[in-house]
């Protein structure tokens, strides 16, 4: 979102082998607070709204990309123009997108962008691109610790044994998984896979921090539990 001949300024900046961590992290905030006041692409013109965390659901991010748009401006006219020309197509797409300005990026989209980040831009967000990129932030496989690490524990209630915590939610993640391939096999609506979508989403997010996220949440979860069929 910068300008070239800014890029190559900053580059400079953080190239210098004496920079500390603190002035780093300073130059840093100063290329967000630039990027984020270019309300248009200097390369393709395409236009730059604000990125968020969805206030509708859980675990997702927006991009508000015309909220900077009066409703009469042209540009939003086609939009919504297009938008309604699908919505009569597939009856499936009005559940789905509660308005055709608001874009929500799911985690593949954003991997897929990170990814296109080229190397030379990469220390401008702070990081040295031989030891990782942006797209490494993005899990796509989930770590599986040894069976010593979530050993199965005696019942205090009942007679055998239950297992870990851990183990549960990984039983539970690959049961979403199965779900998934099977409504994609069998031709499930589009609706309906996204709610599987979302599930696994959230049950991804307990597997790494239960308590954070379940005080996000609140008690959400409990009225979702039954959209999984077993």
């Amino acid at each position: 979102m910068l300008q070239e001949k800014l890029k190559k300024s900053f580059r400079r900046k953080f190239n210098n082998p004496e920079l500390s961590y603190l002035h780093k992290k300073t130059l840093r905030s100063t290329v967000l607070k630039k990027a984020k006041t270019c309300n248009k692409c200097p390369y393709c013109e395409s236009l730059n709204g604000i990125v968020k965390k969805s206030p509708t659901g859980i675990l997702k991010i927006i991009h508000d990309k015309y909220r900077n748009k009066k409703p009469t401006d042209p540009i939003v006219l086609n939009v919504l123009k297009d938008f309604h020309e699908a919505k009569e197509l597939n009856k499936e797409v009005a559940a789905m997108i509660n308005s055709g300005l608001i874009i929500e990026l799911t985690p593949l989209e954003v991997l897929n962008l990170f990814r296109r980040i080229p190397d030379e831009d990469i220390p401008l967000l702070g990081m040295n691109v031989k030891a990782c990129r942006p797209e490494d932030l993005i899990l796509t496989r989930l770590p599986v610790p040894p069976l010593c690490i979530r050993p199965s524990v005696i019942s205090d209630i009942k007679a055998g044994t239950n297992e870990d915590d851990l183990t549960m939610k990984q039983s539970e993640i690959l049961l979403i998984n199965d779900v998934i391939g099977r409504h994609i096999a069998s031709g499930g609506k589009s609706e309906l896979l996204q709610e599987d979508w979302d599930y696994l989403q959230l049950h991804v997010a307990l597997y790494i921090n239960t308590q954070k996220t379940w005080s996000r949440i609140g008690t959400t979860t409990q009225g979702q539990a039954g959209t999984i069929p077993r």
